[in-house]
């Protein structure tokens, strides 16, 4: 449970003036439209956002005796000195489908059929859009690319169907580049 403070005082200066006291202006939305305005801890929300999965971890705000069951939704960070700025959340049902940011994991990049060919990875999306239930967010989505040739292309529709989570939209997610035949190195069974 994080302790979270109201905050009723806005703009530019007023922000400047809570960053001073070591403390981030966020917002909550709710799906109703319900805005809330809160502070927050700046030391406690940095040691929280070095973890990877932070953008898809369900958090629970304590604000004067109610609690928000909440998942970050931006952070804005200051350009040079990577301080916090602002944090939105958006409020989480207990039940139901929800939307989130999961981050994809790319194992085996050494392993890879065209990478040692000579191709180049590239990773283009780092979190993925998913629908799953609020209750069951994954840690995060995992991708083999130990049998990709050169010129193998992934989308959201090219990965395996689970039962738990889909996919809103078609997402481009990497590609391994390079010169030579298409899918070199690999065999019809691993394509």
């Amino acid at each position: 449970m994080i302790s979270a403070q109201p905050r009723n005082l806005f703009g530019t200066l007023k922000s400047k003036a809570l960053r001073k006291e070591a403390l981030i202006p966020s917002t909550i939305y709710s799906k109703d439209g319900t805005v809330v305005h809160i502070a927050l801890s700046e030391k406690e929300f940095t040691k929280l956002i070095q973890d990877y999965k932070f953008l898809n971890t369900k958090l629970e705000l304590s604000l004067e005796g109610k609690t928000f069951t909440v998942l970050p939704r931006t952070i804005d960070f200051h350009p040079i000195t990577e301080r916090i700025l602002h944090i939105e959340f958006k409020q989480v049902p207990s039940e139901g489908i929800i939307e989130v940011l999961v981050p994809v994991d790319v194992i085996n990049r050494a392993k890879s059929v065209g990478v040692k060919g000579g191709g180049k990875l590239n990773i283009a999306a780092h979190n993925i859009l998913i629908q799953c239930e609020s209750s069951a967010i994954p840690e995060k989505i995992t991708i083999d690319i130990e049998k990709f040739g050169i010129g193998r292309t992934i989308f959201t529709t090219s990965l395996p169907e689970n039962p738990s989570y889909s996919f809103p939209k078609k997402t481009f997610i990497l590609s391994i580049l390079g010169r030579g035949r298409k899918d070199k190195g690999e065999t019809e069974e691993q394509k």
